[in-house]
């Protein structure tokens, strides 16, 4: 009975560890090699990217324009697949001019926050008194879902959760 708890226990800890090794240094690098992409296809702030593993690696980006125009990208291999103009619009200006700390900085911070989790989409966004945040969304291994929002002037976590999907 306790080798099979023990055996139980470390096939846990076994899948947590590889949980969290799906968010590392090469997903890192895919994550800036499509941010780069979308620049380079549209001048523009990212607000949005998301993880997508269903066809292999994959990342949906929501770029706003310098006409406040707001683009939705596919990147797959660290190139953008698919473009196309969402409706309505966001204030470039406004959401270009606020932050201090670029993205990449303050993602490894906010992975830091839940290590074994699978780091799934980050949101750039003004609060309602026009502090601009970097919301960030993981999948833990027991099920919960994470969120870290980041402060984009300051570089430093201002709120961290989980809660039960």
């Amino acid at each position: 009975m306790r080798l099979s708890l023990i055996a139980i226990g470390a096939g846990l800890l076994a899948s947590g560890a590889a949980f969290a090794a799906e968010f590392g240094p090469e997903v890192d690098r895919a994550v800036n090699a499509c941010l780069d992409a979308a620049r380079q296809q549209q001048v523009g702030q990212v607000t949005e990217w998301e993880l997508d593993w269903q066809n292999g690696l994959g990342f949906d980006v929501e770029l706003v324009a310098p006409d406040n125009r707001v683009y939705r990208m596919r990147c797959e291999g660290g190139a953008i697949v698919k473009s196309e103009q969402k409706a309505g619009n966001k204030k470039y200006e406004m959401l270009s001019t606020r932050h201090r700390v670029e993205e990449p900085e303050v993602r490894e911070l906010a992975s830091a926050e839940f290590r074994a989790a699978e780091l799934n989409r980050m949101k750039y966004e003004l609060s309602w008194r026009g502090h601009p945040y970097y919301s960030y969304s993981f999948s833990l291994p027991d099920g919960r879902v994470g969120n870290v929002m980041v402060n984009a002037a300051t570089g430093k976590i201002d709120k961290s959760s989980s809660e039960r999907k």
